[in-house]
């Protein structure tokens, strides 16, 4: 998220910077062979509400019809692309400067799942059976303080269950209007029964009174490893 007037313009410069960069580390060796890796990237200007929710596990979520315009350009945009709409293209190239934010402890917004377990995971790069599942919230307030309030319920929800079985929440991402988690058992930690825990995290979310989240879940390979520093 980019604030300020030159919003649009370092919107568009930290896209190319991120492809630029991935560009220089896109190939991996694999012990299935080499793997290399592209990025698309949508981006929209308009106003969003940001919401910090959560409390054991945070996150600071965007929500509203900018964030449905910039989801949909980055579904339509090809591997290596950058798709922009028409009020970013008219200023992204104005900017020439660079922006700094105050220092932010990042640890409350990493699940806990990793937090805990990171310091033990010493595998490289690999191909390693995994399972995942995706359970996606719709339409989950129509103000800004219940959209707040029902997603900071909906995450300690998730983080519950997922902690009670042994899964990771592996990312929490808004969808314009709702939320959808990705939880995994197997990645980034072993898991001795991984379907069985999943099945059971989705059940009980699916069985929570409210609102009932739709869910799908796979088993196979996946490609697994740390990345960042």
């Amino acid at each position: 998220l980019f604030d300020r007037a030159d919003h649009a313009a370092r919107a568009f410069r930290a896209a190319k910077d991120a492809r630029s960069a991935l560009a220089r580390i896109a190939r991996v060796q694999t012990q299935a062979g080499t793997v290399v890796l592209k990025v698309s990237q949508g981006l929209a200007s308009g106003e969003v509400l940001l919401v910090d929710v959560g409390s054991e596990l945070r996150a600071l979520l965007p929500f509203g019809d900018t964030l449905v315009a910039a989801l949909d350009a980055e579904r339509r945009a090809g591997p290596g692309q950058i798709l922009v709409g028409d009020p970013i293209t008219s200023s992204m190239t104005r900017y020439r400067g660079s922006s700094t934010h105050p220092p932010l402890d990042p640890e409350p917004y990493i699940p806990s799942a990793v937090r805990e377990g990171l310091p033990a995971i010493a595998y490289d790069h690999e191909h390693r059976a995994v399972d995942t599942a995706f359970v996606t919230y719709t339409n989950i307030g129509d103000t800004p303080a219940a959209i707040a309030r029902q997603a900071t319920a909906l995450l300690q929800r998730v983080e519950r269950a997922c902690r009670a079985h042994g899964v990771t929440v592996t990312c929490v991402e808004p969808t314009g209007h709702g939320l959808r988690f990705m939880l995994t058992a197997g990645a980034p930690l072993a898991h001795e029964s991984g379907t069985d825990a999943l099945l059971s995290t989705v059940a009980h979310l699916q069985g929570q009174p409210g609102v009932t989240p739709a869910a799908g879940m796979t088993h196979g390979l996946a490609f697994a490893g740390v990345m960042g520093d």
